[in-house]
Parts: C-alpha cells; sequence; structure tokens
C-alpha cells in the first residue's frame, strides 16, 4: 500500500482511515502530555504561550496530526501493510527512515529543499500579513474617529466578539456570535454592554471602519486605547520566542526536529500579534481606571484566548472572566479543551459557560477541577422554533453547508461532485450550497462554480433551508448539531490524510449522522437518507427533539441577564472623556 500523508493526498485505504482515527483518540492525553513538558519552565513566557503549537490549535500547527500519522505508519509498517510513503514533512520522513522495520520507500513531495524554503517563505508571509492588517487598524481606526470619543467609567460587562465584512447590515450591527442577546436587555441594562471585536478576514478597513464607526452599539477598540510601545510588543514576538531544543521524546520516539519543523510552520502570525496586542489593551484599560464587572471571552483557547485572558487575570483579577463556548467543536480541535496547566497558569477565564448540560463533561477532559456551567445558545435558538417549512416531497434536497476554512470547503464540495455523478438517472436529486457567513456570495459562486454548474448557491435564514432539506452534507461546522436538532441527517465529510472534523457529541445517536471519506461513501449514505419512510422521518425528529434538550440552552431574559451578571446591578453606565 502506498501511504499518502499529504494534504491533498489519501492516506491509503478505508481501513487505513479507520485506523488513522483510532489512533487520534490513543494520544490525545500523551499530546497534551507533550505540550505541557515542553511548556515547563515556560510559564512566564507570554510569546511560547500566543503560539498555535503552546495552544493546541490543531487548525493552524500540524503536530498533532503529524504525530498521529507517525504512530499510525509504525503501526502499519509493523503488519507489513505499507510499501510506500509520501510526506510533505522532511522531519516526519526522517523520524519514520529510522523507525522502518521493514523495506519501505520514504520520499519527500517535491524533496526536502522545497519543503524548507516553503517553510521560510510562510514564516515571511504570516509575519508580513500580520503587519498589513496592525497597520491598517492603526491608521484608518486613527483617521475614521467616532463623532465624539468616550471611555466609559463602568463597571461595565466586555463581550469579545468577531465582526466580519456583513456585520453591518443597513447601518446595523448583526451579531454572528450573540445573536439577539442584548434584545433580552433593558434600556439600562444595555448601556453598560460593551462589544470588543476582533476582525476577521477584513480587507477593505476603510468602509469596515466607517460601519463600525457608524454604529449605535457600544463598542470598545483596542486602536482606541493601545499607544506606540504596544505595537512595537505585539510584532517583536517572533523575535524573542525561544525555540525548544534538543531531543523530545514522544512514545519511546525523538520528535525534537519534527516540534521545531512545525513549530516554524505556524508562528508569527496575526493569532500571536493579535493575542499580545489583547494582553496590552486589558492594561491599558486598566491604566485608564475603567472599571468591568464581567468580562465574557469567546473562547475558543486559540493564541489570541491566551494573550486575552493572560491580561485579564493580571490586570483586573477581581473580575470574573467567562469564557464562552458558544459552538459546537470535533474533539481534534484539541484547544477547546483546557488543561490544568492552563488553569493554574491563568491562561484561561475563571469559568467555562457551555450551551447545553451534555457539554459539561466533555470540556473537563484534561482539567476536572475546570469550573464549567452553562449559559444560552445563541446563535441555535431557532432549533427551538416550529417547524413551519417541510422538504419539496417532488425532490430529495441536499444542502450543503459550507464552514469557514476554504480547504474544507474545497474537499466538501469534490466529494459532493463525485457522488452527484454517479446519482442514479431519474431520481429528482438536488444540491443547494449554503456559505459561511464569512464569504461573500461572489466569492461562493465562483468558487462553486469551480466544481458544478448544477449546484445551486442558495441564502437566507439556515433554519429555513434546513426545514426544507432532507439532508444536510458538512464538515468541520455546528449546523450538524443544529441539523440533527431538526431531525435532518447529516453526511459529515472526512479527510483519509487528515483529522476528520466531526463536531456531533459523543451521545448523539448515530442513525443521526454518518462520516463519508469518499464520493462512494457520500452517494451510499445519502442514498440510505434517500430510502425512509415517514415513520422513520418521525423517529428521526423525535430523536433530534431530545438531543436538542440536553446541547441547546434556551435564550431567555432571565437566562441572558444571568449569563451577563446583572442580577444584583441596576445602576447604569456613566462615561468620561477618552482624552481624560
Amino acid at each position: 500500500m502506498h501511504l499518502d500523508l499529504n494534504s491533498r493526498g489519501a492516506v491509503g485505504d478505508g481501513l487505513a482511515a479507520d485506523a488513522l482515527e483510532v489512533v487520534t483518540g490513543e494520544i490525545r492525553r500523551p499530546f497534551v502530555d507533550l505540550i505541557e513538558r515542553l511548556s515547563t519552565g515556560r510559564e512566564t513566557d507570554l510569546d511560547w504561550w500566543v503560539t498555535p503549537l503552546a495552544s493546541r490549535n490543531t487548525y493552524a500547527c500540524p503536530l498533532y496530526l503529524r504525530l498521529c500519522q507517525l504512530v499510525l505508519t509504525r503501526h502499519l509498517m509493523q503488519a507489513g501493510r505499507v510499501t510506500k510513503i509520501t510526506t510533505d514533512s522532511p522531519a516526519l520522513a526522517g523520524i519514520i527512515a529510522e523507525s522502518a522495520v521493514r523495506d519501505v520507500r520514504i520520499s519527500v513531495a517535491g524533496g526536502a529543499g522545497r519543503a524548507g524554503l516553503s517553510r521560510r517563505l510562510g514564516v515571511i508571509h504570516r509575519y508580513a500579513g500580520a503587519l498589513y492588517h496592525v497597520v491598517c487598524q492603526i491608521f484608518v481606526a486613527g483617521l475614521i474617529l467616532p463623532k465624539r470619543m468616550t471611555m466609559p467609567i463602568g463597571p461595565i460587562v466586555l463581550v469579545d466578539t468577531f465582526i466580519y465584512a456583513d456585520s453591518f447590515v443597513s447601518g446595523k450591527f448583526r451579531d454572528h456570535h450573540y445573536p439577539g442577546m442584548t434584545d433580552h436587555l433593558d434600556a439600562a441594562e444595555r448601556t453598560q454592554v460593551f462589544f470588543v471585536p476582533s476582525y476577521y478576514r477584513i480587507r477593505n478597513y476603510v468602509r469596515f471602519f466607517l460601519g463600525l464607526r457608524g454604529m449605535r452599539d457600544n463598542f470598545l477598540l483596542k486602536e482606541d486605547v493601545l499607544n506606540v510601545s504596544d505595537y512595537l510588543f505585539a510584532l517583536g514576538h517572533p523575535f524573542r520566542l525561544r525555540w525548544p531544543k534538543g531531543r523530545i521524546d514522544f512514545l519511546g520516539v525523538d520528535v525534537g526536529a519534527l516540534i521545531r519543523e512545525t513549530l516554524s510552520e505556524s508562528f508569527a502570525g496575526s493569532g500571536a500579534v493579535e493575542g499580545l496586542l489583547r494582553y496590552r489593551f486589558a492594561q491599558r484599560l486598566k491604566d485608564k481606571g475603567i472599571s468591568l464587572q464581567r468580562i465574557i471571552e469567546w473562547f475558543e483557547n486559540q493564541e489570541i484566548d491566551h494573550g486575552a485572558n493572560a491580561g485579564w487575570r493580571t490586570f483586573f483579577p477581581d473580575t470574573p472572566v467567562i469564557g464562552y463556548q458558544g459552538f459546537l467543536a470535533s474533539r481534534h480541535y484539541l484547544c477547546v479543551f483546557p488543561t490544568t496547566q492552563e488553569m493554574f497558569l491563568r491562561l484561561i477565564p475563571n469559568r467555562i459557560a457551555v450551551m447545553g448540560q451534555g457539554l459539561v463533561e466533555a470540556v473537563r477532559e484534561f482539567c476536572p477541577e475546570l469550573a464549567v456551567n452553562t449559559a444560552p445558545s445563541f446563535r441555535f435558538e431557532a432549533v427551538r422554533r416550529e417547524r413551519i417549512n417541510e422538504p419539496d416531497a417532488n425532490w430529495f434536497t441536499i444542502l450543503i453547508s459550507l464552514p469557514i476554512l476554504p480547504e474544507d470547503c474545497r474537499i466538501i464540495l469534490e466529494l459532493a461532485i463525485q457522488a452527484a455523478d454517479h446519482i442514479q438517472k431519474g431520481k429528482l436529486w438536488r444540491f443547494q450550497v449554503k456559505a459561511h457567513p464569512t464569504w461573500g456570495r461572489s466569492a461562493l459562486v465562483q468558487m462553486v462554480r469551480k466544481f458544478s454548474t448544477e449546484f445551486e448557491v442558495v441564502e437566507g435564514a439556515f433554519e429555513a433551508l434546513l426545514d426544507r432539506s432532507n439532508a444536510l452534507i458538512t464538515a468541520a461546522s455546528s449546523t450538524c448539531a443544529h441539523a440533527i436538532a431538526r431531525g435532518v441527517p447529516v453526511a459529515i465529510v472526512g479527510q483519509r490524510n487528515g483529522l476528520v472534523q466531526n463536531p456531533i457529541p459523543v451521545f448523539a445517536d448515530t442513525s443521526l449522522w454518518t462520516v463519508c471519506y469518499s464520493g462512494t461513501d457520500l452517494r451510499q449514505t445519502l442514498s440510505r437518507y434517500a430510502n425512509t419512510n415517514p415513520s422513520e422521518i418521525t423517529h428521526r425528529r423525535n430523536l433530534g427533539e431530545k438531543f436538542r434538550e440536553r446541547t441547546f440552552e434556551p435564550v431567555t431574559r432571565e437566562s441572558v441577564r444571568h449569563f451577563l451578571g446583572f442580577e444584583d446591578t441596576g445602576s447604569s453606565v456613566s462615561r468620561t472623556p477618552a482624552a481624560s
């Protein structure tokens, strides 16, 4: 068997893909132990903690995947099932060669020299991108000032959120992360809530800041309080970082070269710079005498979160910091599972808030002492609404929900078109494509047209589209759980050579979802979903209701006020000019 471990390759065959999934579970704890050992002696080194490697951000750093591939290849070589291995990692190729027990051909795609050059250019590209965004934010935010710059005295509630190019529609703020939250507050309470935005995929900063500055909602921008030394501090991160040296053991194998290689593939990016800026942002708010009643962090425990939480916990030690996980993520997205080490070092919030009681224990996997409670499931309030739409009986409608990352979108569309090409002629099947909110329509249409002119690009409320669909195709998206809660079965696209990004909790009934590694898998799964009778559809919806109750807390005035810490407060916020 030829084992192709490249980013666009296939791991070999279906059995090997299943074996890789087993390996990911076997090394979860050893991997966390490895990161904790690497971090020993760096407890106060914030430059280390804002790297994707130290954050265990498996989307940004390939170390976890490469270690899984290493363990898998050792298993397969010992079983005599591998004759050739191709990888895009020179370090991984070298480690595999040292442990090869049989005559196996091992090669680096494109050559080791090309891979090394690609890593160096990647560092330059990431740092240049980070520098570009910082410079644009500084100058454009400074040029486009609010009508009257004011700073709150407090006490206020800070809510961390992400802002996208489409977050401002017709002069109104469209919050993708806490939709409808402020609607449950009275006028006095709304004056106490300030959004602290992070900007995602913004290109036209002039138009963006014109929209942001024009909002009536309370926004507290880091650009309004940081100074030049703060930006220089953040941009100096790559030059201060201390690299791991020497032999580093993992399951009896020296993986030091692999760790240094993967660190070089992921550091010096915008996440690290933003994390350090958020640390200094907390310091500057403290310097200005801002009083904080509560801090709500959108918590994925990435690089930016480490920096922000270190700042809040250092400069506002008496203010409760709540890490809100208003999403569902794959178990392979390891950063969302905090560790005991991170808790002791005060790199994470005081408490984590999840969307449902069924999610509480999972987040404690690597930190049993972690304080966890439930909070309103803002983005999923629609799962509790009465169904007003039904699928068109004349069609078997398949909704493709594209996630945030372009590479995941490509893989989903490739498998979908493979499945569509082999659908039995005469069956009235149709595929509709719904984009992640970060995708503009023109970019989406252009991408979809590369794969198929028959796929229909659709817009509108996701729950309405979902209720008119018979099945959902996606990966790495919380829309999987949204679909299950509405009784719509899901086909999750998995990569044979990578981590299966399945965000569905383990307690969800397996009849509601299937992982598909190929176009054939996907076609067979969709055919099975299509060949169901009305009683099976009713059964799925009943299972969905049970899943909903364990996963999604309702959004009420009482639950929102509790989340924001308003139970014992009643005074409104006062403000003072920022220049004071």
